[in-house]
């Protein structure tokens, strides 16, 4: 279970950091079941932001995702479990992706 949850946590943030083209705030060595991924630049990078976007995830997307500032982005803690899939964290590339075309 632990080598799964890291590996799915790890390949959700390629995935993100890939799409959205951010960072992660730790090497997969420091990575466990839990990273911070950075949400698009064009987002604005304040505490209101964050909380409307994860609202808006939230309410609008049934996706649940901390949203937070650090170092002057918008980031996501991604959390991987035994019942979560690839496609969850694909769904959220989306979501952040609409919204930050329409925001």
């Amino acid at each position: 279970m632990r080598a799964h949850n890291h590996e799915l946590v790890w390949s959700a943030a390629e995935l993100l950091m890939e799409r959205w083209g951010g960072a992660t705030a730790a090497g997969e060595e420091m990575t466990a079941f839990m990273t911070s991924v950075q949400l698009p630049a064009s987002l604005e990078a304040s505490e209101g932001a964050a909380d409307r976007l994860r609202d808006t995830l939230l309410f609008d997307y049934r996706i649940e995702v901390p949203i937070f500032t650090w170092h002057d982005r918008l980031w996501a803690r991604l959390s991987a479990q035994v019942y979560n899939e690839l496609e969850d964290f694909e769904r959220l590339a989306e979501a952040v992706e609409i919204e930050a075309a329409t925001g």
